[in-house]
């Protein structure tokens, strides 16, 4: 992995490399695999109080949003994928999605944090009771399917993958109109792989002590 290209945010120190878990099928999510290396593409960051960077893959293009620079939830980066794909639209949000928890002590894992703060959609269709343990740079991570009514761009399907660092919740969701494709899950799987973080960066703990659903992510 490269360091982050000149048009980013200067940091205070130079992020961490990342460490994908070893991955046989780029193309789809399995038990302990939610990782791809991530290749090509532009290199973004340092997002939030975490100082998150990522790479988006070749093609994808960034919607321009305001993303949070505090420890707020909010969405740190918006990714639509190339008209070619053909899953209808599809769409990558990576970001915070903090609860009254934080930070969890070390040995967490994010399953245990899935189950309990999203029970409903975990027991529900297409999860019906399935979530599968994985890791994001050495974090401990989760995933599910999901079906979702996206304020955006309507009625969805794709994966929840959410992992912890230092004991703060943060999240990928990848949609899809018409499910995603083989390409897209890839494409998502090499976001999660570039994901890398400022040494020493100290997030500002929530004031409000609320807890957000998942849900409220999108």
């Amino acid at each position: 992995m490269t360091s982050p290209s000149a048009e980013a945010a200067s940091p205070a120190a130079t992020p961490t490399t990342p460490s994908p878990s070893p991955s046989a099928n780029g193309t789809a999510f399995a038990p302990g695999d939610c990782t791809y290396p991530s290749g090509t593409g532009t290199t973004i960051g340092a997002l939030g109080a975490h100082g998150m960077y990522l790479t988006i893959p070749q093609g994808w293009v960034q919607e321009d949003i305001s993303s949070p620079t505090d420890d707020s939830q909010g969405t740190y980066a918006l990714l639509m994928a190339p008209p070619g794909y053909g899953s209808g639209t599809t769409e990558i949000r990576i970001g915070r999605s903090p609860d009254a928890s934080e930070p969890y002590p070390a040995g967490t894992t994010a399953e245990r944090v899935v189950r309990r703060d999203d029970d409903a959609q975990v027991r529900s269709a297409p999860a019906n009771g399935a979530v599968f343990s994985c890791s994001v740079d050495g974090d401990s991570a989760a995933y599910l399917p999901v079906t979702l009514d996206s304020p955006r761009v309507g009625p969805t399907s794709g994966y929840w993958v959410i992992w912890l660092h230092d004991g703060y919740v943060f999240a990928l969701d990848l949609e899809a109109t018409n499910g995603p494709g083989p390409q897209a899950i890839e494409d998502a799987k090499k976001v999660l792989g570039s994901v890398m973080w400022t040494p020493g960066a100290t997030p500002v703990a929530l004031a409000c002590g609320c807890h957000l659903a998942y849900s409220d992510f999108d």
